[in-house]
Parts: C-alpha cells; sequence; structure tokens
C-alpha cells in the first residue's frame, strides 16, 4: 500500500505552467522520436479477457513536463511509464484491451495555443499506441474545454481522424462545471456522435489546500465527482443529450452514499423537476461507473444498490494505482461468474464494439 498511496498522492497533484507552443516543441524533441517509435507489437495472451476503461497514459514530452513540476517523482510508475511497461501490467492482471486517456490534464489553460498543441500531441500519441498495438488498446482523445473553438476541432479531429472510442473530460473546468451552458456545443455534437465521454476527476478551483496533510486527491476527486453528476442533473444535461453514454470514476465517488439525498432535493425544486421528466433516479441510474479504487463493499457495494450491473465498468487507475490493488478486490468481492463476466468485459464491449476484435 506504501507505493500506491504515494502515487495516488501524486495523482494529479501539479499543472503544466506557462507552456508555449516553443516550450512543446522543446519538451517533444527532448523526449525523441521515441515517443512515436513503433515497438514490437504485443499480442494478447490468451486468458486475458478484461477490458480497463481506466488506463492512463503518460507521453514522453508530457510526463517530461510534469516531472519539471514535481508530479510524479518518486513513482516509477510514472515517471518511466512506457506502452511496453503498461502492457506488462495489463498482461499479468488479464486485461486484454485499456482504453488510453490522461490523467486530469495538468496543462495551463490559459495558454490556449500551448494547450491546443500538447493536446493534439498526446492525443496523437494515443493513437499511435492503438495502431501499434492492435486489439492491446482504446483511446479516449482529451479536450481543451475552456477553448471552445480548440474543443469542437479536436473533437473532430479526435473521431474523424484519429478514430478514437470517446472523449476525456474533467468535472470541472476552473469555476465551471459540465452543465453551464458553455458547454453546450460540445454536448450538442456529442449527442449527435451518440458519444461516450468518460469524466476523470479533478481538484476543484474552491476545495486546494482545505486540510493539512490530506492529498487532495484523497477527498475531493470523489466530491466533484459529485458535484459533476448533480450538475449535469440538475442542469438537466443528462435529460437533453440522452445519447451521450457517460462514464465516471470510482463508483460515481461521493455521490452514491449521497444518491437519495440528490434525488428528493431534484423533486423538490420545480425548476429541476420539470427537466427531469424519467426522474432524478432514472437519469443516474443511466450513467456508467468504473471500479478504480473502488471494489469494496463501502463502494461497489453501495452503487450495486443503486444501478444495474450493467452500469459498471473494470477501471484501474493505472499506473498511479497497480491494477491488482482493483482487479484483486473485484475478484474476491463475491459477485456471480456472470456479473464479474458483465463488469470486466461484456459491459464495456456493447459501449466499444470496435474492441471486440481483442
Amino acid at each position: 500500500m506504501g507505493k500506491n498511496a504515494t502515487a495516488s498522492l501524486m495523482h494529479g497533484s501539479g499543472c503544466l505552467c506557462d507552456l508555449s507552443r516553443r516550450g512543446f516543441l522543446a519538451g517533444a524533441a527532448a523526449a525523441g522520436a521515441a515517443g512515436f517509435r513503433a515497438e514490437a507489437v504485443a499480442q494478447t495472451p490468451p486468458a486475458a479477457q478484461r477490458i480497463d476503461v481506466h488506463h492512463h497514459m503518460l507521453p514522453p514530452a508530457y510526463i517530461e513536463k510534469r516531472l519539471a513540476q514535481g508530479v510524479g517523482e518518486g513513482s516509477t510508475e510514472v515517471s518511466q511509464w512506457t506502452p511496453v511497461r503498461t502492457l506488462e501490467q495489463m498482461d499479468k492482471n488479464g486485461i486484454a484491451t485499456a482504453v488510453l486517456s490522461l490523467s486530469q490534464p495538468g496543462i495551463n489553460f490559459e495558454d490556449v495555443e500551448g494547450t491546443r498543441s500538447m493536446l493534439r500531441y498526446c492525443n496523437e500519441y494515443g493513437a499511435e499506441t492503438v495502431r501499434n498495438h492492435p486489439g492491446r488498446f482504446g483511446l479516449f482523445v482529451s479536450l481543451p474545454l475552456t477553448d471552445m473553438d480548440g474543443a469542437l476541432r479536436e473533437l473532430e479531429y479526435g473521431f474523424d481522424v484519429l478514430k478514437a472510442d470517446g472523449v476525456g473530460l474533467l468535472t470541472s473546468y476552473g469555476q465551471k462545471y459540465p452543465g453551464d451552458p458553455v458547454f453546450e456545443p460540445i454536448w450538442q455534437e456529442l449527442n449527435r456522435r451518440k458519444a461516450v465521454a468518460f469524466f476523470h476527476p479533478n481538484l476543484p478551483v474552491c476545495c486546494r489546500g482545505l486540510l493539512a496533510d490530506v492529498p487532495g486527491p484523497t477527498i475531493e476527486y470523489q466530491f466533484n465527482t459529485a458535484r459533476a453528476i448533480t450538475n449535469l442533473l440538475y442542469s438537466g444535461t443528462l435529460t437533453r443529450y440522452p445519447d451521450i453514454r457517460y462514464i465516471f470514476c470510482h463508483a460515481g465517488g461521493a455521490m452514491t452514499p449521497q444518491v437519495a439525498r440528490i434525488v428528493r432535493t431534484a423533486e423538490e425544486i420545480k425548476k429541476v423537476r420539470e427537466r427531469l421528466p424519467n426522474g432524478a433516479l432514472a437519469e443516474i441510474r443511466k450513467l456508467f461507473y468504473d471500479t478504480a479504487q473502488s471494489a469494496y463493499p463501502e463502494n461497489l457495494g453501495a452503487l450495486k444498490s443503486v444501478v444495474p450491473i450493467s452500469q459498471v465498468l473494470l477501471g484501474t487507475d493505472y499506473p498511479y494505482v497497480m491494477p491488482a490493488y482493483t482487479v484483486d478486490a473485484l475478484v474476491k468481492f463475491g459477485l456471480s461468474e456472470a456479473e464479474l463476466r458483465a463488469v470486466t468485459r461484456d459491459n464495456a464491449l456493447a459501449l466499444f464494439p470496435r474492441l471486440k476484435t481483442a
């Protein structure tokens, strides 16, 4: 647990500041062509069947910037991440396919040009990794959501050129949550494409450094997930855009134990109730939730009481947490054979038909 705890403490605690196009190009050059070097194609071990939807990539120029800010120091899994290392962990844990995404993108969103350049680099790196290892990876492309023009262009490029499996988003952007009207163009386009939107928690502006000796991700990731889900629900975004398939991390975070309160309040507020013709609980039960760091009775047990097993997906949070931490707990949880197969494979295949070739 010591190593996992250290990795978790570092998870998402830094930012890429003053990232310019020049800085990005310099970082990419420093990383060398190895960032896009095709490595030997690894075949899926016969026994591997699992699909991991919460699995992070750390492209060379990206992690170089993060390490320069002190993020990931002391964690070999983070600082020395490569596709080969991640494949080794996948094979050890029976994971046939992992859908790659950035962890909360530690990028200075005020630097529009630098953000666009870095996210394009990361998205292309992810797509190249998918191509280099057929059947082993999927991809959620990251969008610069505070830059709407750039986000819409990256969305189009990600789906039409890179053939991504979905988009990777954050639970908040500055002071804004995903139900804010400013994000409507993104939801409209994702709904039109019937796309998958994977929401990764981040540290909200309001709550950084509140508790001494308590790393922000330990508590605030869970509550920011609850804020994002509740905001999408109360704003009517989930109802207006029903064709988006939404995935939230860590068994719904702090939303799950508060679901009765969230539902009751939605029904008590007239303008919110009118936005939810099918009821608040029906919308919550349509969302998908992963098991990353959450395959225990305290969280997965609570989630199972709220949503059908069809809405639960395997997620590991590698390389910030070793896959065995979640996989072993999930296997021991007490699911039936059919339920375990649904969580670890079948539910993901329903979302990502392309992965059926894995």
